[in-house]
């Protein structure tokens, strides 16, 4: 089943071991992490933390 990516909102993020799909949803503006890339992971999830805070 084919997923328009391009009409998710852009604060989607994709975390899939689908490397197609990760190009994808790169073209499509997405910020997308390899499930094996847990150092960009976590990185993703402080700025998020951070950006919770409201101390970006």
């Amino acid at each position: 089943m084919e997923f328009p990516l391009g009409e998710l909102p852009k604060r989607v993020v994709l975390w899939t071991g689908d490397a197609e799909l990760i190009e994808k949803g790169r073209r499509a503006g997405l910020r997308t992490i390899c499930k094996t890339d847990l150092e960009n992971l976590d990185r993703l999830l402080r700025e998020i933390a951070s950006a919770a805070k409201g101390t970006t």
